[in-house]
C-alpha cells in the first residue's frame, strides 16, 4: 500500500537527502509539493490530507485511516475516493445527508455488519436526516433503481415506514400502468 521511506538521493530534487519529517514540514509549509514527492510513505499521504484533503486524489488505494481523515474534513471529498470503505461511508452519511449523492455504491458491502442491520443502512440514515430537514424526496431521487426493488422496499417500510415511501410506490405503480395502457 504505502512504500517504506527511503531518503531521496536525486541530487536534483528538492527532496534530496531529506528524512521523512524534513519532507512532512515542507508540505506543512506549501501542500503542492506533495505532487513531487517521488517516495510517498504513510506519514507523508497523512501530512499532506491533513494540509489538503484534495490530495486524496494523488494517493493510490488510500488506507481506511487516511480516507476517514479526509471525509472527516470534507464529507463531499468522498467523490475523489475510489472505494470507500463502509465505515467512510458511514461518515460522510452521518455528516450530512447530500453526501449520498457523491457515494457510487449506495448499499453497505462488507459482511461484517456489526454497525447496521442492513445494507440499505446508509440510505436509511441519509432518508432519516433528510426527513429533518423535509428533504426526504431528494434522498428517494438519489436510488431510483432501488424504488423498483422489493426487497428494498420491504426493508424500507419496516426500518422507516413512511408515507413518502407510500407515494412512490404509487407512482411507480401509476407509471408501470401508463406505460401498458398505449
Amino acid at each position: 500500500m504505502y512504500p517504506l521511506f527511503w531518503v531521496v538521493v536525486n541530487k536534483h530534487s528538492i527532496f534530496s537527502g531529506k528524512s521523512e519529517e524534513e519532507i512532512c514540514s515542507m508540505i506543512e509549509s506549501d501542500p503542492s509539493l506533495f505532487l513531487l514527492v517521488p517516495i510517498k510513505s504513510k506519514e507523508i499521504c497523512f501530512t499532506a490530507v491533513r494540509q489538503d484533503p484534495s490530495n486524496i486524489c494523488y494517493v493510490k488505494n488510500p488506507c481506511e485511516g487516511l480516507q476517514l481523515e479526509v471525509v472527516s474534513q470534507i464529507p463531499e471529498m468522498i467523490a475523489n475516493i475510489t472505494k470507500p470503505t463502509d465505515n467512510v461511508k458511514r461518515l460522510a452519511v452521518s455528516k450530512g445527508y447530500h453526501t449520498l449523492q457523491y457515494i457510487s455504491d449506495k448499499l453497505i458491502t462488507s459482511d461484517d455488519r456489526t454497525h447496521c442491520s442492513s445494507r440499505y443502512d446508509l440510505i436509511f440514515e441519509a432518508f432519516k436526516k433528510a426527513t429533518e430537514c423535509g428533504d426526504e424526496n431528494y434522498v428517494l431521487a438519489l436510488v431510483p433503481n432501488l424504488l423498483k426493488d422489493t426487497q428494498f422496499l420491504k426493508a424500507f417500510k419496516k426500518e422507516i415506514n413512511n408515507n413518502v415511501i407510500l407515494q412512490h410506490l404509487t407512482d411507480y405503480t401509476l407509471e408501470r400502468y401508463e406505460t401498458f395502457d398505449c
